[in-house]
């Protein structure tokens, strides 16, 4: 049977009309050269060269031959070199949540492009029940998401940790107690993320293990939003710690511990477990594995 390998010899051999040249030009040995010829003119019993004074006379039918093999031998390597390059992935999909998104994702962007230039990342913020959906349904390549993972389908990563925070106007009641039970916030008005966060998600675990129940005064998708309405008096909230540092510098609100409540969460890398990983997904899971280590 034909093969790639026996063609590009034949055209080695009609352009320079010698074994040994050939052989040269291709770093093989005259006889793989020899043989290779042989095995195209037992295939279609066909004479290909005639040898005059040492050197080889192409025949008519090598002539036709040749006009067919630099075509194929043309288009295969331009199919190998396409092939390299698609092994490349040339954009990932990337979804985080929000808090993820706000003081992360930069990070991450920065470092992942200087180790891999030629990949773009393509980001998504949502809520962390809208990420999973994403992930499942192939709309991203991989999420970031705090906590609660629902879907079976998935496989969750732990690679960051952070903090949630209880925080108060100035001047609130709970902030002159010295030690506040969970059981008190829920005497004060409450705002909360919307539901399908993890934010959200957390805050309602937190209460539920208390078999404690909020009715929140304001649900809303923005972090700022929520803490601006805590500063203005409008009620409490449980927000990462990470995105109140700002507020809390300005001294626009207050925190406060809650007895007994560590109030630790976990940030979890997300796929799809029949995700084919690629070497640039490795690479990224790398750069946000290297994120703890701060």
């Amino acid at each position: 049977m034909t093969t790639v390998r026996n063609l590009k010899i034949f055209l080695e051999v009609y352009r320079t009309h010698s074994i040994t040249d050939a052989a040269k030009h291709l770093y093989i040995t005259q006889p793989a050269v020899t043989r290779a010829i042989q095995d195209l003119e037992a295939e279609y019993t066909v004479r290909l060269f005639e040898r005059y004074h040492r050197r080889l006379i192409p025949t008519a039918i090598a002539d036709h031959l040749y006009t067919y093999s630099d075509q194929i031998v043309s288009l295969m390597d331009n199919m190998e070199k396409m092939m390299k390059q698609e092994q490349v992935q040339a954009k990932i999909r990337i979804g985080a949540s929000i808090t993820i998104g706000t003081f992360l994702m930069t990070e991450i962007c920065q470092k992942f492009a200087k180790a891999c230039p030629n990949t773009e990342l393509e980001v998504t913020i949502l809520n962390g029940t809208a990420l999973q959906s994403k992930v499942l349904d192939n709309s991203l390549d991989i999420a970031l998401i705090e906590d609660s993972i629902h879907e079976r389908d998935l496989k969750a990563v732990p690679f960051y940790h952070d903090e949630m925070m209880l925080i108060l106007p100035k001047e609130h009641p709970l902030y002159k107690k010295k030690t506040i039970l969970l059981k008190d916030i829920a005497d004060y008005p409450f705002l909360m993320r919307e539901k399908g966060s993890a934010g959200r998600e957390y805050v309602d675990a937190l209460f539920a293990r208390h078999d404690l129940q909020l009715v929140p005064k304001w649900e809303s998708g923005s972090t700022q939003a929520l803490i601006n309405a805590v500063s203005s008096g409008l009620g409490i909230s449980i927000l990462p710690a990470q995105l109140c540092q700002e507020a809390l510098h300005k001294k626009q609100i207050v925190s406060h511990a809650i007895y007994h409540e560590p109030m630790k969460r976990t940030y979890y890398i997300v796929m799809h477990k029949e995700k084919y990983i690629t070497k640039e997904l490795k690479h990224l899971q790398s750069v946000c594995m290297s994120l703890s280590a701060h």
